[in-house]
């Protein structure tokens, strides 16, 4: 019984997943991982496109050092029974702070005009 616990411990047994997307998407670690698998899929010309960066990619290599440093600490078995969620808005209280900000679905020519 002791070898079939230890061999437990190390060993995750999983249903099999049939979807391949699904399949490959949940061995990805990081956006490296990601971005291997999207250079493999891809057309060589539409990854470039989306992976480069204008000019001299300054901002890239930034936007990269700034994702390097990030870091992710899990907060796993926490109590969420006295976490308040409730804030502010303009000084009237908000149970849950959600909030809708208007976006731009296609630019009307009219206000284009109108604003330049």
């Amino acid at each position: 019984m002791g070898m079939l616990r230890t061999l437990r411990s190390v060993v995750r047994l999983r249903r099999p997943e049939f979807n391949r997307t699904t399949r490959r998407l949940t061995v990805a670690a990081n956006v490296d991982d990601l971005r291997a698998m999207a250079k493999k899929r891809l057309p060589g010309g539409v990854f470039d496109y989306i992976d480069g960066g204008a000019e001299d990619e300054v901002t890239l290599s930034r936007n990269v050092e700034v994702f390097r440093r990030a870091e992710f600490r899990p907060r796993v078995l926490r109590d969420m029974g006295t976490i308040q969620a409730s804030s502010t808005l303009l000084g009237r209280p908000l149970d849950f702070p959600f909030v809708i900000a208007p976006t731009v679905d296609d630019l009307d020519p009219e206000l284009v005009r109108l604003g330049g």
